[in-house]
């Protein structure tokens, strides 16, 4: 059983954009966790029961677990940055916290969508 729906974020519409300074100060609010492969365990594509639209399934390794605890504290309702080394693979809405370490993430994507995410979370897993 899944403890939690993760919803993508997206820009209401075009905003103009940052200066430096000001991509420097986002950047510094913005809560984020980098991922290693010891942090994810499977991550795969299934479709939401009630909507059969695709998600994306995780399980965190109890390291990575714990890293997610500690980055969700303060953040319901608010984005938080995924990436995998240095590329951002995700910036999805937290809409519970989340203690047991599985994690869905939903966002009305299609099914090639849900496929690529799924690849960019376990590509550093299958590969050392």
């Amino acid at each position: 059983m899944i403890s939690a729906i993760l919803l993508l974020a997206t820009a209401p519409g075009p905003t103009p954009p940052l200066t430096a300074q000001e991509q420097l100060i986002e950047s510094r609010k913005r809560p984020e966790l980098r991922l290693t492969p010891g942090d994810i365990e499977t991550a795969r594509v299934d479709f939401d029961q009630y909507t059969n639209q695709p998600v994306i399934n995780i399980m965190f390794s109890p390291i990575g677990n714990r890293r997610f605890m500690v980055l969700q504290k303060g953040r319901l309702g608010k984005t938080i940055a995924l990436y995998i080394g240095d590329r951002l693979i995700t910036e999805p809405i937290l809409n519970e916290y989340i203690f047991d370490g599985q994690v869905q993430i939903s966002g009305g994507f299609t099914l090639e969508e849900a496929k690529a995410l799924q690849s960019e979370l376990t590509t550093d897993i299958i590969e050392p």
